[in-house]
């Protein structure tokens, strides 16, 4: 009989019992205000008050005009756009007081974050693990992804003061952006010229229970001379992941307030002349931890993660309405840089660089036709640095301490707008030294009539190996030796409904059906006759389907984002280490159900409250060193929770703007769990958190 555990926690005192039923009592007092607010809002729509509130908003902040061309390089609407798309506009980051992009991204449906290792986390999306290579990143359509692994790394580490929008595809964009794109796109952007028109000086400072959460300083420049434009962003700062006690499955402990730092040093250059575009940015993530590979260490680790980017474009006129873009990127990164060795772990030191070539043509042929085209050719090289050779190498041979590849790509989409609906088709050839070639196409049908909106998609995405992925995948036993890692193939089919009910308010259900073939999976073998007992490689299939509801309104008192998302393994998922035994449709890590609320209301002029939540229904982890009669993990339960979160505004009409903000306000005690079987405990997240904000615009003339 399989065992299964539910997690314990200490008791609370009575103190602490008392303070969270009177944030508990303010937090619902809240809540039930939000639904009076709908409520009215869905009752009271005369003209004149609609009127004024179309005066009032931006047009970028109404669903119905707000664009998005993160999903096909063309700007159209979120309504019109042939993907499943989330538009995270300036005022949502600000108003909600959020610390960092988790808390961001955290209230996307479908979106929740896991553990990988060495405290590192990362981003799952619809049920499914994507940390790894899955989901891309653009900062300023700068792709933010580490070549070694593919992966992301989330916490304290991004500006967020300054972003000006986040576009999101909950979906696949392979078909565009190649084989780190198979699950989801996201575009943060940050403000431009005008939009700083000047500089903007900000700082943050977070208390937790026992030690401070975080501490940062931003700055932001922005300005015109002419057909000159120019920004930069810098950002500095220090936080702790967490102040709780981590505790392995050994039973070993150590306190995350002295281990468990959050760094970050990050610019953000952009120069603009014209049709010419010059980007530049420097990112280092300093993190340190004691949570290794499955066991604690003896001493905090540190370890870096260093992202260097150059990017020139420039938009040619070539005639009518198109427009030819060349374009050369350089990037050069030290991920997973463990200054110190532990058991476990490769040393650090191995450093990744991509040039990148590549020209699209986007042409308006008629108000009806819009085609994009283009190529791409990019090489990746790898080298390790100075760390020992006999456990640092690429390939077969230990001596090997550099390698590299190359790809060459051609994409082409058409956009039409038939009588019927408007129909999006493209695809993608990608063709790799190492593993060959992937062919990806995608089709959509997306109808707006009046307030309804339909959206049919299928795509097919892949995601490409990494360096780290064919290293591991080389198997050797006795004197064969196999490197049989593929690209992981991704079909997805969505469907959307949408519908305004009013010219402020909206709703859409959307439904998705989500199938990865021969994922790509790390791997841990006791076959004494492998030499290498883990590393990666193709499994046969995993996937989820489910849904997700949206509802939005936006009045000139505030704002309330309600979501709720659902998915199932539905008998997809045939990789073990993603597999809960007692429960076949339950995928290790991320809740079934998930509830999100980001909102906000004008108290005075100036003054906002913005109170938000996230519900998550029972996750399940496993500790892989125990295991019952038949072999499988023992499970471990985790009871459903609510991240509550409420954030106070004050706007200036000076330029200053100061806000103070709570953040888990009842103590849910969440962790973030490991989503695949790799022997890691769950990670404490940070206790309650008390945070100050302020930020000061100088303008320059």
């Amino acid at each position: 009989m399989l065992r299964a555990k539910q997690v314990q926690f200490k008791p609370k005192t009575k103190t602490a019992t008392t303070m969270n039923h009177l944030l508990r009592c303010v937090f619902l007092s809240i809540l039930a205000l939000v639904i009076l607010c709908v409520a009215k809002s869905a009752t009271a729509q005369t003209k004149d008050t609609t009127k004024f509130v179309l005066e009032e908003l931006s047009l970028e902040e109404l669903l119905n005009i707000q664009t998005i061309s993160v999903a096909t390089k063309k700007s159209l609407t979120t309504r019109e756009t042939p993907g499943i798309v989330t538009v995270i506009s300036e005022d949502e980051i600000k108003n909600s007081g959020a610390r960092e992009l988790i808390d961001v991204l955290r209230l996307v449906p479908g979106f929740e974050f896991g553990l990988d290792v060495v405290g590192v986390v990362g981003l799952g999306i619809r049920g499914n693990w994507g940390h790894e290579g899955k989901i891309l990143m653009l900062i300023d359509g700068q792709d933010f992804n580490e070549n070694l692994y593919g992966t992301l790394q989330f916490g304290n580490n991004f500006p967020i003061e300054h972003i000006k929008k986040i576009e999101i595809v909950r979906g696949p964009g392979s078909a565009i952006y190649g084989g780190q794109a198979a699950l989801a796109v996201m575009n943060v952007i940050t403000k431009n010229a005008d939009e700083i028109s000047g500089m903007t000086v900000a700082g943050q400072y977070g208390q937790m229970q026992r030690t401070f959460g975080r501490r940062n300083l931003s700055v932001a420049f922005g300005k015109k001379f002419g057909d000159l434009n120019i920004t930069a962003i810098g950002f500095i700062g220090q936080g702790n992941r967490s102040d709780r006690t981590y505790m392995d499955f050994a039973g070993n402990t150590f306190d995350m307030s002295n281990a468990s730092f959050l760094d970050p040093i990050h610019f953000n250059f952009g120069l603009s002349y014209q049709n010419l575009d010059v980007r530049f940015i420097a990112d280092r993530f300093s993190t340190t931890t004691q949570d290794g590979y499955g066991a604690i260490t003896e001493r905090p680790v540190p370890q870096n993660f260093s992202t260097y980017i150059a990017d020139v474009k420039y938009d040619i006129a070539a005639g009518g309405k198109l427009i030819v873009t060349p374009r050369l990127t350089y990037r050069r990164q030290l991920p997973w840089d463990v200054v110190e060795t532990f058991e476990g772990a490769n040393p650090g030191n191995k450093i990744t660089e991509r040039i990148t070539a590549n020209v699209t043509a986007l042409w308006d042929i008629t108000k009806e036709i819009n085609v994009l085209f283009g190529a791409e050719c990019f090489n990746d090289a790898a080298t390790v640095g100075s760390a020992d050779p006999q456990e640092n190498f690429f390939g077969v041979s230990r001596d090997q301490r550099s390698i590299s590849y190359t790809n060459i790509a051609g994409f082409a989409q058409g956009v039409f707008a038939l009588p019927i609906a408007n129909l999006t088709i493209g695809a993608r050839f990608d063709n790799q030294s190492a593993f060959g070639s992937a062919f990806v196409p995608r089709i959509g049908l997306t109808r707006v009539i009046d307030q309804l909106h339909i959206k049919f998609l299928a795509s097919r995405a892949f995601r490409a190996p990494s360096f780290e992925n064919i290293r591991s995948g080389i198997i050797i036993s006795g004197n064969d030796t196999t490197s049989g890692i593929k690209p992981e193939f991704t079909t997805v089919f969505e469907a959307e409904v949408g519908y305004e009910i009013t010219k402020t308010m909206s709703i859409a259900l959307n439904v998705f059906d989500i199938t990865i073939d021969q994922p790509i999976v790390y791997f841990s073998s006791t076959d004494d006759d492998v030499e290498n007992p883990d590393g990666y490689r193709n499994f046969d299939r995993t996937g989820t389907r489910g849904l997700e509801v949206e509802y939005r309104l936006k009045e000139r008192w505030g704002f309330v984002n309600l979501s709720y998302s659902f998915y199932s393994a539905a008998g997809k998922n045939l990789v073990a280490s993603y597999t809960v035994p007692s429960n076949p449709d339950v995928l290790l890590g991320f809740a079934t159900h998930k509830i999100a609320l980001n909102s906000s209301f004008k108290v005075t002029e100036g003054l906002t409250i913005s109170p938000s939540l996230t519900y998550l229904s029972e996750r399940n982890g496993v500790n892989g060193n125990e295991v019952d009669s038949d072999g499988n993990p023992q499970v471990i339960k985790f009871q459903p929770l609510v991240l509550a979160n409420v954030f106070l505004l004050y706007k200036s009409p000076i330029g200053l703007d100061i806000g103070a903000g709570v953040y888990d306000l009842f103590g849910s005690n969440y962790v973030f769990i490991q989503p695949y079987n790799n022997f890691s405990a769950p990670l404490p997240a940070p206790s309650r958190e008390f945070v100050l904000k302020a930020s000061y615009r100088f303008g320059l003339n």
